[in-house]
């Protein structure tokens, strides 16, 4: 869909983020929980729409070498063939769930009380692209 934003973000990203906060936390103390409450977001830096991030993915697919085993076993051995990716807005892809336009979260409290901030999302697709998997 051309029109939902959001910021894709690696489970890798959000763990080892979780980890550098715990760390944190870890070495101020046991009362250091109590002084960082309330919610703070974590997700990929910038925004992009599901028909951005496909083309994103289709273009990063489009780089790898051939006779990579795990796009091989993805594509069961065919080549990624695409002719074109259809920009369109949500009304034409009707789901049971109702997403909202805009969900790209604030990360600022995150960066201002942990110095935390995610790598933005394509900068997340091509290391994920790079180091050779889909899922983590």
């Amino acid at each position: 869909m051309c029109d939902q934003l959001g910021a894709p973000t690696w489970s890798r990203e959000i763990a080892k983020g979780t980890l550098r906060v715990l760390a944190r936390l870890s070495q101020e103390g046991g009362q250091a929980v109590s002084n960082f409450s309330g919610k703070y977001h974590m997700t990929a830096a910038g925004k992009t729409s599901w028909f951005e991030f496909a083309e994103a993915i289709l273009e990063e697919a489009s780089r790898l070498p051939r006779g990579i085993p795990w796009f091989e076993t993805a594509t069961k051995g065919q080549p990624l063939v695409t002719r074109r990716v259809t920009a369109i807005p949500t009304e034409e892809y009707p789901t049971p769930a109702r997403r909202p336009a805009y969900s790209v979260l604030s990360n600022s409290r995150l960066k201002q009380e942990f110095g935390l901030e995610l790598p933005a999302w394509p900068s997340q697709l091509q290391a994920l692209f790079a180091e050779g998997r889909i899922i983590d």
